[in-house]
């Protein structure tokens, strides 16, 4: 259309696996976009935080919304949504597994005293687990690896690796042949 759009500073976009569309923040609000028109498909909702993260087979949108999950089928043009638990903003970050059943969200508290959480949660909303808990705003940008085995996350100056039950917290070392 040639209108140009107004992006915010500083909030992520997020790719479909296929490349085909974009997930971004736009003045005023969050959109998908073809990106070969920029043509609209919907605008979220409710307010976006800054967690969204498309499903492996590119046809739901998932993002956080302060304490909801929201989910858009954008084959059906549908949303649903899941309300997370506890005192926490759900917006550092949040990525699905590699078969699409569950999630993993990054949070913090929304009290500036009190810990970060990491976890995981089905799709459907259940077996919701905090993996680890941090200081105030430590964790990040959490996402699972292709295999499944880890999930790798910034722990406020460094990357760390957990696996998805919650054990075996390491720091993540390139090895020097990389």
């Amino acid at each position: 259309t040639g209108d140009q759009i107004s992006f915010e500073h500083g909030v992520p976009l997020r790719w479909s696996h296929n490349g085909a569309m974009m997930a971004v923040y736009s003045n005023p609000n969050y959109r998908i976009l073809l990106t070969n028109t920029q043509e609209e498909i919907f605008r979220f909702r409710k307010p976006a935080n800054s967690a969204i993260c498309w499903s492996p087979d590119d046809n739901t949108l998932a993002y956080t919304s302060t304490k909801d999950l929201i989910f858009f089928d954008r084959l059906t043009s549908t949303f649903d949504s899941i309300s997370l638990p506890g005192p926490y903003i759900y917006d550092c970050g949040i990525d699905w597994s590699a078969d699409g059943n569950s999630l993993v969200l990054a949070a913090r508290n929304t009290d500036p005293y009190a810990s970060s959480i990491l976890c995981t949660v089905c799709r459907d909303g259940s077996h919701f687990k905090i993996l680890l808990t941090g200081g105030f705003n430590s964790f990040g940008n959490p996402r699972f690896a292709p295999n499944g085995e880890d999930i790798a996350f910034e722990d406020t100056y460094s990357i760390k690796l957990i696996r998805p039950d919650g054990s075996n917290v390491r720091m993540f070392e390139p090895s020097a042949t990389h």
